[in-house]
């Protein structure tokens, strides 16, 4: 898979951008971020679009991008809302609901998009809403399983990247608890708390803007932050897997956004391969660039921490059913632990 290099990708104003964009001309099933989902959920529910004239062009552009044979994965984006921390409680019949909604809304609707941003056709009059959102099963497992280890993950290197300590041996306690504790490496999280934690200019001022770690925020918007930007980190990953993952959906898959900072944090990242643990579980591994983000020694020491994790991976023999089991356990305790800490 080659991904085109941000600058030859930039965000006109008419179209959203892809991941990777060499899929956004062929690409046959469409992962969306929550922005563009939860818009599609509010023209449903009858309120007026209200967006500049440049996301209604995009919106359009993703429309007459699809076919009747098309199919969205991610219309579940739009339950990002639902399942944000500061929440009192997850809902799961409105997270569905959503999710349902927002995938409808562009398999049904598509054609008739413009009629529904201007409010000359009611969506319920022809979006039907009636069934499971296809190939995700329950919502708030989603949430719990996938979303939100990467969010612990980026929330430990946060940690670590303010705590003071030697840039080395702060990488190295990550490694350790990566791979003793939490026992969860997903290359692409991990690849941006290095960045967080030992990255030179160059690398920090990438995962920052895309964590928005640089903006003067309450800790609760520190939170938001980073909870949202777990998610979209999620669907990047995704896209390259769904063969493996999700082998009923049409490829090319592509991830639609309009953030950015996300697509630059990205855009050089590739899946390398798919391989099987000893668990028999199989395993997406990213290829991440280490040039040109660190500077020497931490440069070495971020490789080597990186092919250790990957090796573990590698080594792994629980089953799939006790690695979910025991992250839930984890994320569930390391979560509050570390949002204190911020």
């Amino acid at each position: 898979m080659v991904v085109t290099r941000l600058q030859e990708v930039r965000m006109t104003r008419k179209t959203f951008l892809f991941y990777p964009e060499t899929a956004a001309t062929t690409a046959r099933s469409f992962c969306l971020d929550w922005n563009v989902a939860a818009r599609l959920c509010s023209l449903y529910e009858g309120q007026t679009f209200i967006g500049s004239p440049e996301m209604r062009d995009r919106l359009l552009d993703l429309a007459a991008r699809m076919t009747d044979q098309s199919a969205v994965i991610a219309g579940f984006a739009a339950t990002e809302p639902e399942a944000r921390p500061d929440m009192p409680a997850t809902v799961v019949s409105r997270m569905t609901e959503r999710a349902v909604v927002a995938t409808a809304m562009l398999e049904q609707g598509h054609a008739q998009l413009s009629d529904f941003l201007d409010g000359t056709l009611d969506p319920k009059q022809v979006i039907l809403v009636d069934r499971a959102p296809g190939g995700v099963g329950r919502v708030d497992d989603l949430s719990e399983i996938w979303v939100q280890p990467g969010y612990v993950i980026l929330l430990k290197a946060l940690t670590l990247a303010a705590s003071g300590k030697d840039p080395l041996a702060s990488i190295d306690e990550f490694r350790f608890w990566l791979n003793f504790d939490f026992r969860y490496r997903p290359s692409r999280e991990v690849w941006l708390g290095m960045l967080l934690i030992g990255g030179n200019g160059k690398g920090k001022a990438l995962v920052e803007n895309l964590l928005k770690t640089q903006r003067a925020r309450t800790r609760a918007e520190r939170i938001r932050d980073l909870w949202g930007a777990s998610w979209d980190v999620f669907y990047t990953r995704l896209v390259g897997m769904t063969g493996d993952v999700l082998p009923e959906f049409p490829r090319p898959v592509v991830f639609v956004s309009d953030d950015e900072k996300l697509i630059e944090a990205v855009h050089e990242v590739e899946l390398a391969g798919v391989s099987e643990s000893r668990g028999g579980n199989p395993l997406g591994h990213d290829y991440v660039p280490i040039e040109g983000y660190f500077d020497q020694p931490v440069a070495s020491a971020v490789q080597v921490a990186i092919n250790d994790l990957n090796s573990r991976v590698l080594e792994d023999t629980r089953s799939a059913q006790r690695i979910v089991t025991q992250l839930r356990i984890k994320a569930r305790h390391e979560r509050p632990r570390l949002e204190q800490l911020l």
